[in-house]
């Protein structure tokens, strides 16, 4: 071991003296004496990003990175911890960052996912909780997980948005709901659990903002159809649509920790603009046939809407199955039937 990790792990040794390192490999153990030692959650999510550029689904991941995280009951730690940290297989101690209600791993990305799980590789992982009880008395609460998947778990699948919902998100009326065809992922052994899940999140540049509107799925599988209701995002804003699947290898609750689980995912995001809040559907149409709202139903707007659907124009898949109002990725004559019923029904 070298001098700079020797001295890491003398200090947190000194730090919280009733550190005994639990015996069975897999096994989750707290030692020491807080208000609750139990944990509501210890879990591990490895996940590649790609980026989809144009109507092909993506092919090579651009980031990699990982989150170990540990919760609380009722998201609230013990009462006096003060510090948190991970001991990796290899012995390097990683010190945990919190917010109000949980620890986890400062967020490092990676190049590959070679690097990623050379970084964080199978072993023996023990997560340490220390502080000083109302009596004054040092502690620190010691859990391990073993993460067995040298290569890891990874969905066979990458997530992709169908062209004509890629080209649907440009530029979209954010007064109409949109509806975004993905594809669709299935959980292989020794996979037990999943989760998927559609979010919309601000974007400045290349940096990922505030969620803006998210549906997930953790039961069950992932449906290939998510509708952003309307109004949900702002007119002419940047955002990122994201597509994301993860396969989860689930374990059984302990005495120690009600919920843990691995997790190695992969997502996929759009960048796109919204364009402008038209709140009249039928309103396409300005003088000439030209695109563009007037506020006028007429000629106009048939002759525009004619042009957008023989062009497969995604302003013109207004209509799904049944001729009800929906995006469905299909040009037919459902969208003709709820165009026709929206100029009709008027503004």
């Amino acid at each position: 071991m070298n001098l700079p990790a020797l001295n890491q792990r003398l200090s947190h040794v000194l730090r919280a003296p009733a550190v005994i390192a639990a015996a069975a490999i897999g096994s989750l153990a707290a030692i020491g004496s807080t208000a609750s030692a139990q944990l509501s959650g210890l879990t591990f999510q490895y996940q590649s990003t790609y980026l989809q550029t144009s109507t092909s689904p993506p092919t090579t991941s651009t980031a990699h990175d990982f989150t170990a995280a540990v919760s609380f009951p009722n998201s609230q730690p013990p009462s006096g911890v003060e510090e948190a940290w991970v001991e990796k297989p290899s012995g390097t101690m990683v010190n945990l960052d919190t917010t109000s209600s949980f620890y986890y791993t400062p967020n490092e990305v990676y190049p590959t996912r070679e690097a990623l799980m050379a970084a964080w590789p199978t072993g023996l992982y023990q997560f340490t909780i220390a502080g000083i009880d109302e009596d004054d008395n040092e502690f620190a609460n010691v859990y391990t997980k073993q993460q067995p998947y040298a290569a890891g778990v990874w969905p066979s699948q990458v997530p992709a948005f169908t062209p004509a919902s890629y080209t649907g998100l440009l530029g979209m009326n954010p007064a109409q709901p949109r509806a975004v065809v993905v594809n669709m992922f299935t959980v292989t052994p020794p996979g037990n659990g999943q989760l998927s899940g559609l979010s919309v999140n601000l974007r400045f540049g290349t940096l990922l903002g505030p969620t803006a509107w998210s549906s997930l799925t953790t039961i069950g599988a992932p449906t290939p159809t998510r509708t952003i209701p309307a109004g949900a995002l702002q007119p002419n804003t940047d955002y990122y649509a994201t597509w994301y699947f993860a396969q989860r290898v689930v374990s059984p609750p302990s005495a120690e920790v009600e919920y843990s689980h691995l997790s190695f995912g992969n997502l996929t995001r759009v960048a796109f603009r919204t364009g402008n809040a038209v709140a009249c559907p039928p309103d396409i149409g300005v003088q000439g046939g030209a695109p563009g709202a007037d506020a006028q139903l007429d000629n106009n707007d048939f002759i525009v809407f004619i042009d957008y659907f023989f062009t497969q124009n995604p302003l013109a898949d207004r209509g799904a199955q049944g001729g009800v109002p929906g995006t469905d990725g299909v040009f037919d004559n459902n969208d003709f039937i709820v165009f026709i019923d929206q100029f009709f029904a008027g503004c």
